[in-house]
Formats: structure tokens, C-alpha cells, sequence
């Protein structure tokens, strides 16, 4: 990769990343990158595999260029504490992701009830993640272990809905949340 080439977050980016991009994808059969995972997605990876990834520990691999019909889906790649190899592990990394990124019908009703708690006790949450702790989204991820993003979406897809209304709260004078 060359240098400055900022972070790199597909497959795209991964191959204009190539130093000398044309002479070397384009004068062999198939050319294959790997680069290294956001910190965004060492996160989440950390969350759903229950340790902590270091900065090198995680990377993604995919086929930049092929002359056939190849796959160019990225695999997630973590290194073996042991050996210090590559793992792919793509696919038991997206089974564990997607439980951590879930609100089932009864955990939805339980935030709920606790958004209208909050509201009538004049302690409303915010709707935007820099409310810190009156932040719902981290009470989301505090009560239920689900992800930043997974609680951020979340958040506004029910805003979005009007399941949740975002409006003035007179007594606590703040904007908060209530239930629509």
C-alpha cells in the first residue's frame, strides 16, 4: 500500500491503495489486499468475541482484481494469540456481530417502558450520543450489550417511525425523549 493512503474501509479503497495501481493489479492474474480494520470495527469485533483486539490483531482480506470471476467479499482476518497467523474467522465473526446488534420484541418493550420512566420522572434521554449519559443509546448498550451503532440506528429508525418523539421537556428543561 502506499503511503498516506488514509484508512481503508473496502475493497475499492484497498486497491487504489496499491502503490502503483495499474503496472501491479493490472500486470498479474489476481492481486490480493489486506488492510487492517477501523477502530469502529475492532470495537464491535471486541463486544461480540468477548476480549479486547488490539490495533494489528484484526484485519480484512479480499481479491482486488482477478482476471475471472472471483469473489471480491472481504473476509476478517484475526491474528492467532498463539502462532501470531492470520485467522479467517469471517464467518463466526458475523454470527457473533449480528447477535450483539439485535433488540428482541421484549427488550424493545423494556426500553420503551424505561423511556416513558425517564420522562415522567423528569430525567428524559437524549436522542444524540453526546448527552453522555443521558445518551439512550448507551443505556441500550449498558442494559443489553448491543452495539454503539446497533443503538444509534436503532434510535433513529424509531424516531423515524414515531415510536420515539423527540420534544421539550418543561419541568426538566431539556430536550429529551418520550414515546409517540
Amino acid at each position: 500500500m502506499r503511503k498516506g493512503s488514509g484508512e481503508i474501509t473496502s475493497v475499492h479503497q484497498a486497491k487504489e491503495a496499491v502503490r502503483g495501481t495499474s503496472a501491479l493489479t493490472d500486470g498479474s492474474r489476481w492481486s490480493y489486499a489486506l488492510y487492517t480494520a477501523t477502530d469502529e470495527e475492532r470495537d464491535t469485533a471486541s463486544q461480540a468475541l468477548g476480549y479486547t483486539i488490539g490495533p494489528l490483531e484484526f484485519c480484512w482480506g479480499a481479491v482486488i482484481k482477478s482476471n475471472d470471476i472471483g469473489s471480491t467479499e472481504p473476509r476478517a482476518f484475526l491474528r492467532d494469540p498463539e502462532t501470531g497467523l492470520l485467522i479467517d474467522r469471517t464467518e463466526e465473526l458475523q454470527t457473533d456481530v449480528a447477535a450483539i446488534q439485535r433488540v428482541s420484541d421484549e427488550q424493545r418493550q423494556k426500553i420503551f417502558d424505561e423511556v416513558s420512566y425517564r420522562w415522567g420522572t423528569n430525567r428524559p434521554f437524549s436522542s444524540h450520543p453526546n448527552a453522555g449519559t443521558r445518551w439512550l443509546g448507551r443505556w441500550m448498550v449498558d442494559t443489553f450489550g448491543i452495539t454503539r451503532g446497533a443503538a444509534r440506528e436503532y434510535i433513529r429508525q424509531w424516531m423515524d417511525e414515531g415510536l420515539l418523539v423527540k420534544t421539550y421537556h418543561s419541568t426538566a428543561r431539556l430536550q429529551g425523549l418520550r414515546v409517540g
